[in-house]
């Protein structure tokens, strides 16, 4: 019974682990599109200047 109860322990530490990485890979991607897309704004601001 013991052996189980470990088991399940550490197979909870493994999910809690894999969501941990999954939250910070969404952190990460919501970073880089939001970067990409300050990106864009800047280039689109700088061709209406342009055309102006």
């Amino acid at each position: 019974m013991n052996q189980t109860y470990d088991d399940y322990n550490e197979k909870i530490e493994q999910i809690e682990k894999a969501l941990e990485n999954l939250l910070e890979s969404f952190a990460d991607c919501k970073n880089t599109m939001r970067s990409g897309f300050d990106e864009i704004h800047t280039r689109l601001d700088r061709m209406l200047d342009k055309e102006e």
